[in-house]
C-alpha cells in the first residue's frame, strides 16, 4: 500500500534560514550560467529556448519563495550584479513583445527583483545597475503594457524607501516623469479601479521624494490614500510587515504622506 506525504518547503527554509540562504545563491549562480545567460540575450538556439524559459522560471519563483525566508546583508549581491543587469536588460529588449508566456515571463523577472528591491538593505547595490535609467524610461513609454507599468510603479516606490534611492531618484529628475505619468495615465483613468492600487503607490513614491518646500497637499487624493492604508493596517493587525497588492510597508520605515 502506497504512502503519500505532503513536504511543506516553505517551512522548511522558515525552519533554516542559512539552508534558504545557501539554496538562494546557488539558484542564483545556476541562472548566471552561461546557457541562461546566451537565453536572456536571445543568442539560444531556437530548440531549446522554450526548456531553458521554463527552467528559468522555475527558479525565479523558487527564488521569491526563499528570499521572504532570508535576512539580507548589505553586500550580499555583490557577485549577482552582472546576472541582474541581464535580467533587466531581457526585460527591456522585449518590453512589447505580445505573447502570454513572453509577457508572463518579464513580470515573473520584474516580480523577482522587486522581491530583492523590498529588502531595502539590498538598494543601496543595486543601484550599481542601471536600474534606476531603465525605469523611468519605461514609464516614459505611451505603449507601456499595464502590467509593465504597476510593476515598475512599485519598484519606483521601494526604490524610494531607501535615502541612497530617493537620492538616486531625484538626481534622474524621477518627480518629473512621475508627474508625466500622472497626467497620462493616472488622471485620465481617476474612476477606474484597475488602477487604484497603482495611484496608491504613485502617491506614496511622490511623498517620499518631494521636499518638504515643494509639498502641495491633494486632500481629495491624500483621503484615498489613507482610507486605503487605514484598510491594509486593519487587514493585518497583528503583523509586523504588510505585504498586499505587491506594497511592502515596514514598521522601522516611518512614511509620511
Amino acid at each position: 500500500m502506497a504512502v503519500y506525504t505532503t513536504i511543506n518547503i516553505q517551512s522548511i527554509f522558515r525552519d533554516d534560514t542559512f539552508y534558504a540562504y545557501e539554496i538562494f545563491f546557488r539558484i542564483f549562480n545556476i541562472i548566471s550560467l552561461a546557457a541562461m545567460t546566451t537565453f536572456l540575450k536571445d543568442e539560444s538556439n531556437e530548440q531549446i529556448m522554450s526548456h531553458v524559459a521554463n527552467v528559468l522560471r522555475i527558479l525565479l519563483l523558487q527564488m521569491q519563495t526563499i528570499a521572504e525566508e532570508i535576512s539580507f546583508k548589505k553586500d550580499d549581491l555583490i557577485n549577482q550584479e552582472p546576472i541582474i543587469q541581464v535580467l533587466l536588460e531581457y526585460v527591456d529588449m522585449n518590453l512589447f513583445e505580445i505573447g502570454n508566456d513572453i509577457q508572463q515571463r518579464l513580470i515573473e523577472i520584474l516580480e523577482f527583483i522587486g522581491t530583492l528591491v523590498d529588502n531595502t538593505i539590498l538598494v543601496s547595490q543595486l543601484l550599481d545597475v542601471d536600474f534606476v535609467s531603465l525605469i523611468l524610461k519605461w514609464i516614459e513609454m505611451s505603449e507601456l503594457p499595464f502590467c509593465i507599468q504597476r510593476a515598475s510603479v512599485r519598484l519606483l516606490y521601494n526604490i524610494a524607501r531607501h535615502e541612497k534611492g530617493c537620492e538616486a531618484l531625484n538626481q534622474a529628475d524621477a518627480m518629473s516623469v512621475l508627474k508625466e505619468f500622472k497626467q497620462r495615465i493616472l488622471d485620465p483613468t481617476g474612476n477606474d479601479t484597475t488602477y487604484e492600487d497603482m495611484r496608491l503607490l504613485f502617491s506614496m513614491t511622490a511623498a517620499l521624494l518631494a521636499e518638504p518646500k515643494e509639498s502641495k497637499i491633494d486632500v481629495k487624493s491624500l483621503g484615498k490614500v489613507l482610507d486605503q492604508l487605514m484598510q491594509l493596517t486593519v487587514y493585518t493587525t497583528r503583523k509586523t510587515k504588510i505585504t498586499n497588492m505587491a506594497i511592502s510597508i515596514s514598521i522601522e520605515n516611518h512614511l509620511f504622506l
